[in-house]
């Protein structure tokens, strides 16, 4: 008897469970993190890609530059069960039944590089700006994560980093005092599909194909900039929502005796529509900037990101029993998550001390979207407290290659989780009760030149 098994993955090494990007959740650039991302009316290099596609056109230089990026999370989950995954004789022989056998799963580490240019050119129907900019994970360049729905995890950081980005944006200044623009964000969508037959008598493969394929998901990006005085800036900027939808058939079919389907989908790497509100002010006789921002978030709308899985079982042994379609389960059902829109505030500081030197500081506050994981999923999110703090250096080319100055900056940030305590509504959920919170550690180094 041969076995055909046909197997059809759309995003397989991209499935993961991350609900934001990197750069929403600890920004671009040092100067971006260092001011806790309140950059829509400040920016001024090519992470306008990201931030505000109209500030493309704020400089008539060229614009170069590279970041490097290193996170540290440290979070926690404390379970009011003990954990044991021994053998439930073992178990039961130690606890009891008041045990878990889940363990919770917490992001790792990572680090990545950022590329960009910006590139404006001055017309006679004003000046145009463009920038490109692309973001390169240096643990995995793209790594697929499905964790179960009843795993305690982290929503908004679990295998956060392991995706490539691509940011393109444009800007038009038909006059001095305004600018427009917009681009596209987008990601690395990978697919594949295998194709195997089975030759279950001799125990082996007649035939085997695979193939891969990287397809592009696009989001757009837009932004305004206003500035009505010297030194006073106003930006607003759009970015459109973001998700990846993959599927991941599979059939057995045993000769027409026995057929059985196995349907797995789900709705992954999802970000809101968010709209961005920006205003700063540069004091002169002091040499320092002000910067505010709000930031609206519609995390209402956010799909279940738990896998969806089906089963299908049929062929002529159950239809000669009239069992056809009983063995089936459902895989359609989702559950509502109950999230809601957030508001992020903002403020950040930039003073220059010295002609050559810029200290910064910004302060953010965003809260979860998402409720407390009473029910049986655990999705887990906290608000954040996020203070940034960096210097930016300015000096010449030491080898006298360039006669521009070159910029070097620094930027971290330490976003604090407070503790949130969760209490379950069944007295039988297999997690327990739990209580979830930490710190989040960012660091960034970023060169820049122009010409």
């Amino acid at each position: 008897m041969r076995m055909p098994v046909y197997l059809v993955a759309l995003a397989l090494l991209v499935g993961r469970h991350a609900q934001a990007s990197v750069f929403d959740l600890y920004g671009m650039g040092a100067r971006g993190i260092a001011f806790a991302g309140a950059m829509t009316a400040t920016v001024d290099d090519f992470t306008a890609t990201f931030y505000n596609p109209a500030a493309l056109t704020k400089h008539r230089d060229v614009r170069y530059g590279g970041n490097y990026l290193l996170t540290v999370p440290k979070l926690y989950v404390n379970r009011g069960l003990p954990v044991c995954q021994q053998s439930e004789a073992v178990c039961r022989g130690a606890y009891g039944g008041a045990y878990s056998s889940r363990e919770a799963r917490l992001p790792d580490s990572f680090s990545g590089f950022t590329l960009g240019w910006s590139i404006p050119f001055d017309l006679d129907i004003g000046r145009l700006g463009t920038g490109v900019a692309l973001y390169v994970p240096t643990i995995n360049l793209i790594r697929a994560e499905g964790i179960d729905p009843v795993t305690p995890q982290f929503y908004q950081y679990q295998n956060l980093p392991d995706q490539l980005v691509i940011l393109i944006s444009a800007a038009w200044a038909p006059v001095p005092w305004f600018s427009f623009g917009g681009g596209v964000q987008v990601l690395a969508d990978v697919g594949g599909k295998a194709e195997f037959e089975l030759d279950v008598a001799n125990g082996a493969f007649d035939r085997s194909d695979i193939s891969v394929e990287i397809v592009p998901k696009v989001a757009a990006t837009a932004g305004l900039l206003f500035r009505p005085a010297r030194g006073f800036d106003i930006g607003l900027s759009y970015r459109q929502e973001l998700g990846l939808e993959f599927v991941l058939p599979a059939r057995v079919d045993a000769g027409g005796i026995l057929v059985i389907g196995l349907d797995t989908g789900g709705s992954v790497l999802y970000t809101p529509h968010q709209i961005q509100f920006g205003a700063s002010y540069r004091i002169a006789p002091i040499k320092l900037t002000v910067a505010a921002e709000l930031d609206y978030a519609f995390w209402e709308k956010a799909p279940d990101p738990s896998p969806r899985v089906g089963v299908t079982v049929g062929g002529k042994l159950l239809d000669a029993v009239g069992l056809e379609g009983a063995l089936d389960i459902d895989g359609d059902k989702t559950v509502t998550l109950g999230f809601h829109d957030t508001v992020t505030s903002r403020v950040a500081l930039e003073w220059e001390a010295l002609p050559w030197l810029d200290v910064r500081a910004g302060y953010a506050f965003r809260p979860s979207p998402a409720p407390k994981a009473t029910g049986a999923y655990n999705y887990l999110d906290n608000d954040v407290h996020t203070i940034g703090f960096g210097v930016g250096f300015t000096f010449m080319d030491p080898l006298s290659v360039h006669d521009r100055p070159i910029g070097v900056s620094l930027g971290s940030q330490i976003g604090v989780l407070p503790k949130r305590t969760v209490v379950k509504a069944s007295r039988n959920d297999p997690i327990g009760d739990l209580e979830h919170g930490g710190v989040l550690y960012s660091f960034s180094l970023s060169i820049s030149h122009s010409y």
